[in-house]
């Protein structure tokens, strides 16, 4: 801008005209000040009326440009701040950068600086050491302070974990503050990010995303991963304060035996050893009194926790997903993972296989158990059962329904076995019962693909019974279940409800549901033949059924004094292995 200038005044003025520095400036010439950094020089010769006129002109010219450059540069600045923001995260954990690139900004307006971090000084490029002494002395009482020093200035700021003090020989923009303060809210909020990544910040055990980076790491040291049994009823009868309490001495008791404690969720643990301690001592340590002081009732509390310990000798690819699949299946105290779980993992891929393979090869078949009626035994309907024909091996489906939920693989099954039985009907010219579940009802699309089978099978609906197994989750979706078997009935089907008695049963409910038939469960009609009280119990459930004209049946009919005892209850239809056996539908029809 300044030679611009000055080569328009040679050519309009003349060479001896001209705007020079004030440091390159020497006092043998005639001269006007234009401003704090700038001088007008001139002959003597010239009109010096003309040259003022012309000296304020330039003044103007030099302040505007000042401005504009000043914009351009905080301009330059907002641009970098945008882009150093987009990049943090990854200058602040990645390879590709490193943290003083986040203030490298400050070298252009030759600013030392230091940054300190969680009381640790992690950059500095040139303050001195008293200087900083003092700063922080006096951040402890402030937030931010700002200083003059000789012809500068200092200026400090403290933010959560970072403070950043800053040293300029020139008075510090504003903006420039601004982006400091800035700068440490991003740093603070990705430094409390990196430490829950890191650090649980309650118990100061490791945290579970550590954990799966640290896996690498293990090779073949044991891990423990530690349950607390039903720690939520703490925190429901005494507080979440104590209960955090509680968490913390749990955690400085593990890190006696090793200091790769990590907190996995709110109550389960992984101990990473690296010296192998017997489980029966690590257990002993654990299950010692904890006394936390209860502020509120100035007493001190007593806690004895019981535990399961789930023990790997070795690290497991999906460690973290067999823990939570093995506390849930499983109650005992120790589980050691090769010895008790492996075997059952590899035994349900052998079942995921046969699974695969069967819905690849039409391997689902329906097998059929009669069901007969109590007075002239002759079959009143058949209850269909789901089974796997698999290279002249037939599964039930105890080995693989559970895992075809877990798979996703479920829905597709009993698809296919509402379709396989509904079309039996046509050979058995029977009444089927089909099996239902709460997993079937909630599905959106359920009642259309019922509709389209008998209509793509030309079957009379009143053939089908649908059975709804009795279990706590049909009460938690009533309306949905009720709702259910509205449509059902509405198609002309009859609905029954099965293993009643096992559990959750209220004739309140059963008569709010409207079904049409009872299945009394097994554990009902087994002891009847030796226990009196259970005889009288069948004939109670027997004798309201009647009353609510509900027709019943007795399942798990295994013996003949079974059959007899159930001659004299009020019991319509008989089932089980003393009745017959599930059998193909060719095994049936003797084909």
């Amino acid at each position: 801008m300044i030679e611009q200038l000055n080569r328009l005044l040679m050519e309009v003025v003349g060479k001896d005209v001209r705007i020079i520095e004030r440091k390159n400036f020497s006092y043998d010439k005639k001269f006007f000040p234009i401003s704090s950094e700038y001088i007008f020089i001139y002959s003597q010769e010239k009109d010096t009326k003309f040259l003022y006129k012309l000296k304020i002109l330039l003044a103007e010219i030099i302040k505007e440009y000042k401005e504009i450059e000043e914009k351009a540069k905080k301009y330059e600045l907002l641009q970098k701040e945008l882009d150093a923001i987009l990049h943090s995260y990854e200058l602040y954990f990645g390879s590709h950068g490193n943290l003083k690139d986040f203030f490298s900004f400050l070298d252009q307006y030759a600013i030392q600086y230091v940054l300190i971090e969680n009381g640790e000084k992690i950059i500095d490029t040139g303050i001195p050491p008293f200087t900083i002494q003092t700063t922080i002395q006096k951040l402890k009482k402030l937030d931010s302070l700002d200083l003059p020093i000789k012809n500068g200035e200092l200026f400090a700021i403290k933010k959560g974990y970072y403070i950043i003090i800053v040293q300029s020989e020139k008075k510090i923009d504003s903006l420039i503050k601004k982006v400091l303060y800035m700068r440490l809210l991003w740093l603070n909020a990705l430094y409390e990010e990196k430490m829950f990544f890191q650090v649980d910040n309650l118990t100061g055990a490791y945290t579970r995303n550590k954990f799966i980076e640290d896996m690498k790491n293990f090779q073949n040291r044991p891990v423990i991963i530690i349950n607390v049994v039903d720690f939520h009823t703490i925190n429901q009868i005494y507080s979440p304060a104590i209960g955090d309490k509680i968490l913390i001495e749990i955690v400085q008791r593990l890190k006696k035996f090793s200091q790769n404690v990590y907190r996995l969720y709110g109550d389960r643990f992984a101990l990473v050893q690296e010296e192998r301690y017997a489980i029966d001592t690590i257990i002993k340590r654990l299950k010692k009194e904890i006394f936390i002081y209860n502020p509120l009732t100035k007493e001190y509390n007593r806690f004895h926790l019981q535990y399961n310990f789930l023990i790997f000798e070795k690290l497991e690819e999906h460690i973290l997903e067999y823990a939570i699949s093995v506390f849930k299946k499983y109650k005992k105290e120790v589980i050691h993972f090769h010895k008790d779980i492996k075997p059952i993992i590899e035994e349900e891929n052998k079942n995921y296989k046969i699974l695969t393979r069967a819905l690849e090869k039409d391997h689902i078949t329906p097998f059929f158990q009669k069901v007969v009626n109590i007075k002239d035994f002759k079959v009143a309907y058949y209850e269909a059962l789901m089974r796997i024909v698999d290279e002249e091996e037939i599964l039930p489906p105890i080995s693989f329904i559970t895992l075809a939920k877990e798979k996703g693989l479920y829905k597709k099954l009993n698809y296919i076995m509402i379709q396989k039985s509904i079309q039996a009907i046509k050979k058995l010219h029977t009444k089927v019962s089909i099996n239902i579940d709460i997993y079937d009802i909630l599905q959106t699309d359920i009642i259309d693909y019922i509709k389209k089978i008998f209509e793509e099978e030309n079957v009379d609906p009143t053939m089908v019974q649908f059975e709804i197994l009795e279990e706590e989750d049909i009460y938690k979706h009533m309306e949905k279940v009720k709702d259910f078997i509205q449509k059902v009935k509405d198609l002309g089907c009859s609905v029954a409800l099965d293993d009643f008695g096992k559990g959750y049963s209220n004739f309140a409910a059963i008569q709010e549901l409207k079904v049409d038939n009872l299945k009394i469960d097994i554990s009902l009609i087994k002891p009847i033949a030796i226990d009196n009280s259970s005889y009288k119990i069948l004939q109670a459930i027997a004798t309201v059924s009647k009353e609510l004209r509900i027709k019943a049946t007795a399942e798990g009919v295994s013996s003949k004094n079974i059959y007899h005892k159930l001659q004299k209850c009020n019991i319509d239809y008989l089932q089980g292995f003393y009745i017959g056996v599930p059998k193909s539908i060719d095994e049936i029809l003797n084909i």
